[in-house]
């Protein structure tokens, strides 16, 4: 179950381990080589200038195309050596991390979920529905059929992927709590309570008059 007061938006960090998270440690390391390569150039070859080092790290790295920016001592071929096995591996777990995010569709997710946040920051007059249970999902379906905008709050992460299927905007989160209605609008969407808030009773977790003492701080009249 979504901790209270806690809601998930796909542009948030992942969980460890997950291909997005993966994906920025990479960059992370790999910008890490480059400074490493940069320093280490600088230090060990004499009259370098920090351009020339740079340049020089990131041909290593990448392998785009080898040549000496300027002769390299003993010590800086070992050093540029070291730097092009470890900073090639450091770009290879990169790329392969940033396929299987393309591949797994997280990134059309991440990108689906912004354009949703941002359709819901920009809604006005829209019904909120709390619950995707027994009552709130015929009601969801019914403002869909009439084309009513509407913004679903859902405090069981379980049903989000059914939700995602009748492409509705929603957020995972607890109703009782005033910042999950901030951002799903409440303050924007219609001012009568019973047109405003269709809630969901059946829902153990969602207590109605926590809801509508929520809505009230919220400023809802």
């Amino acid at each position: 179950m979504a901790a209270p007061g806690r809601y998930r938006y796909g542009f948030l960090p992942g969980p460890t381990g997950s291909p997005r998270s993966q994906v920025l440690l990479g960059l992370g390391l790999l910008a890490l080589w480059f400074g490493v390569g940069t320093i280490g150039l600088l230090v060990i070859e004499e009259g370098w200038t920090v351009l020339d080092a740079f340049y020089m790290s990131v041909i290593t790295i990448t392998t785009v195309g080898y040549a000496e920016v300027h002769p390299l001592s003993p010590a800086g071929r070992m050093f540029v050596s070291f730097i092009a096995v470890f900073g090639l591996g450091t770009l290879l777990y990169t790329l392969a991390r940033l396929a299987q995010l393309l591949f797994e569709g997280e990134l059309v997710d991440f990108l689906g979920k912004r354009r949703m946040m941002s359709e819901i920051e920009h809604m006005e007059e829209h019904y909120i529905v709390c619950g995707f249970g027994k009552v709130g999902r015929p009601v969801v379906e019914g403002l869909l059929a009439e084309g009513l905008p509407m913004v679903l709050v859902e405090i069981d992460p379980d049903l989000e992927s059914t939700i995602r299927e009748l492409e509705v905007p929603y957020l995972v989160g607890d109703a009782t709590q005033e910042e999950v209605l901030q951002k799903a609008g409440i303050e924007r969407a219609r001012t009568e309570m019973h047109d405003l808030v269709i809630l969901d009773v059946g829902l153990p977790d969602m207590d109605g008059r926590e809801v509508c003492r929520e809505m009230r701080r919220a400023g809802v009249k």
